[in-house]
């Protein structure tokens, strides 16, 4: 993703792991664990936890998924 980032939008991109306890000091304390718990969660069953997405595609019929790489041009001119 970081890669696809940066020839998208020329821009270079960082990606690191912030501690739990750090992370929730950014959070609103009535939100944090919660937050902090989700994200935990994604990082070690991926999201989905690994499943299929097919039953969630056809709920949007026709419609192509935006990719990555289509939200990163759509979001460029903020970047700016």
């Amino acid at each position: 993703m970081a890669s696809e980032f940066e020839q998208t939008t020329g821009k270079k991109m960082a990606i690191f792991s912030v501690p739990g306890e750090q992370y929730k000091n950014y959070l609103p304390p009535s939100h944090a664990q919660e937050l902090l718990e989700n994200f935990q969660l994604l990082d070690a069953n991926g999201y989905y936890a690994g499943k299929s997405l097919e039953d969630d595609r056809k709920l949007i019929g026709d419609e192509k998924p935006e990719t990555w790489i289509d939200y990163v041009k759509k979001q460029k001119q903020w970047m700016e």
